[in-house]
């Protein structure tokens, strides 16, 4: 179930909640133990999301969809999406890379990785160079040939579960380098 069950912050997004959209969330600064809660609503969010917090084992940093009445998954949908001015991708020619992004902070020395995150119970669609979405500056952008639903670079512990994941260039990109 999409809980909040860590000691740290919980983040509920939707109608009624108290962030309205994915965008309004600081994933710049989540860590450990943070819930990011996404609740279901008749139409998709058309937004995309860089995850680069550092959970632990037993604190995760998790991003978890609340199903419908009818168990229907959140869509995250990367056509027309937005994107958040504040995310600090590793370098700004990350972004059309995903819909949902796992990477570390520009800001964070290299060896830093993004450790102990949960994806889990979202539908995400539309990663793909037919389609456009508004990059953290405000501009319009393609997706790139290897663009993806979940996008990970660099991290370790890393879970998807429960997850629909369709109509992208890719799927799911898991990249690592050293370890």
């Amino acid at each position: 179930a999409c809980v909040h069950q860590g000691q740290g912050t919980d983040y509920p997004v939707g109608p009624g909640q108290l962030y309205e959209s994915i965008g309004d969330v600081p994933f710049e600064s989540i860590g450990a133990g943070d819930t990011v809660r996404i609740y279901w609503r008749a139409t998709p969010y058309h937004e995309t999301m860089m995850i680069s917090g550092t959970g632990t084992p037993d604190q995760p940093v998790r991003v978890c969809g609340v199903p419908g009445p009818n168990g229907q998954l959140p869509i995250i949908d990367g056509a027309d999406a937005t994107t958040r001015p504040q995310l600090d991708f590793p370098f700004d020619g990350h972004q059309p890379r995903g819909v949902v992004i796992v990477g570390h902070k520009h800001s964070d020395a290299y060896a830093v990785e993004p450790s102990n995150i949960v994806i889990e119970g979202l539908e995400v669609r539309n990663g793909s160079p037919e389609n456009t979405f508004t990059d953290k500056a405000g501009q319009l952008q393609h997706y790139g040939s290897a663009a993806a639903g979940i996008f990970v670079q660099r991290a370790d512990g890393i879970t998807v579960r429960r997850c629909v994941v369709h109509d992208n260039n890719n799927g799911l990109f898991i990249g690592t380098t050293g370890g």
